[in-house]
């Protein structure tokens, strides 16, 4: 089976959600916040597509409830972490030259 995700935006939140032929509302995947929800929620996508299939995400949805740390199991970064990550390395370079 495959991913089918719809986005709905409603103010600074962005949810995500896995539309199948049984539930055409879709099954709840995750929920974004903040600033720029779409580049992570974009981001989160297309990891969660390429290293998840529904049920083994549904599964550990289950188990944990936690979408981020469930994508973190397989080495998930998220924009804003690889943002920082990437400052602090240019920052270290420069003072330690």
């Amino acid at each position: 089976m495959n991913w089918n995700l719809r986005f709905d935006k409603g103010g600074s939140e962005v949810w995500l959600y896995n539309v199948t032929e049984a539930n055409q509302r879709g099954d709840f995947v995750a929920r974004f916040k903040y600033r720029k929800p779409m580049i992570n929620a974009r981001a989160f996508a297309k990891f969660l597509s390429a290293n998840f299939t529904p049920a083994e995400y549904a599964a550990a949805y289950a188990a944990d409830g936690a979408p981020l740390r469930i994508l973190k199991s397989k080495g998930y970064v998220s924009p804003n972490e690889r943002y920082v990550a990437e400052a602090l390395a240019a920052r270290a370079a420069v003072f330690c030259g």
